[in-house]
């Protein structure tokens, strides 16, 4: 892997680190990184080992969003270059956001646009304190893509979702916190720290576990009570013939901690 590709994968004792590399434009997305994307997360699915994803930005921000100059100009009309865009960055936010891994963000300086997008399709987000975040989108006459018009209402509701949206201010990593858009805010210097660690607790947990926690979670919204309740006996059915809820009983008989192996 060479420092000129869009970007960067390492897997290692489980977990997954992918790095957009494009710092020079903040990491917007354009049709060659988005492509990217789409195959790393293909290759994850089909691969084994893997337990859990860190997602996070080379340079000085995480993602700026949409790569905006390539819409003009020698790639063709820009209605047309979004498009192409999007048939592989969807694909890709689709399949972090119902990954059956645990998957953590790790976000600092610019977060805009598909940047919230990718974000938020991550279960966990790790922001330093300095991040500062906007939409964006109507501020060039755009419609919200990336999921963002999806997550973003389950998430905050619908009128804080609307007013982020439309107005695209920028907010600091403090509002954000109070949000609940990102689940840690800390100081920058222990940015990689704090979300490394919590990337490799998660590789280190009961995968299949999580994986169901996640998708009880994320299908709750489509179900009655009665329906998810039915759906939960069958996941912890499942869960219970695995080797790590095994583990997870002898451990706490035996009162130590679990060395869960993912299976």
């Amino acid at each position: 892997m060479t420092n000129r590709e869009p970007l960067q994968i390492s897997i290692e004792n489980g977990l997954a680190v992918l790095t957009l590399n494009r710092p020079e434009v903040l990491n917007a997305i354009d049709v060659p990184l988005a492509q990217a994307l789409l195959a790393a997360v293909e290759r994850i699915e089909t691969g084994a080992g893997v337990r859990a994803i860190l997602l996070r930005g080379a340079g000085r921000g995480f993602c700026a969003g949409g790569d905006v100059s390539k819409f003009t100009g020698i790639d063709g009309p820009h209605a047309e270059v979004a498009d192409r865009t999007m048939r592989h960055f969807h694909p890709a936010i689709r399949g972090l956001a119902l990954s059956p891994v645990p998957t953590v963000a790790m976000v600092h300086g610019a977060v805009a646009g598909a940047g919230i997008g990718l974000m938020l399709a991550c279960d966990f987000v790790v922001a330093a304190d300095t991040a500062r975040f906007s939409l964006a989108y109507a501020k060039i006459g755009a419609s919200t893509d990336d999921g963002a018009s999806w997550i973003l209402p389950r998430l905050l509701g619908l009128r804080k979702a609307k007013e982020l949206a439309m107005l695209s201010d920028r907010i600091d990593a403090a509002e954000a916190l109070r949000l609940g858009l990102i689940n840690r805010a800390v100081a920058g210097e222990r940015l990689e720290d704090e979300a490394m660690a919590l990337a490799r607790r998660l590789a280190a947990g009961p995968t299949t576990a999580f994986g169901m926690i996640k998708r009880l979670m994320d299908d709750s919204f489509s179900r009655d009570l009665s329906a998810h309740l039915e759906i939960e006996c069958e996941a912890f059915v499942k869960t219970a013939r695995t080797a790590d809820f095994d583990e997870g009983l002898a451990s706490f008989f035996g009162k130590r901690e679990p060395k869960f192996s993912g299976r």
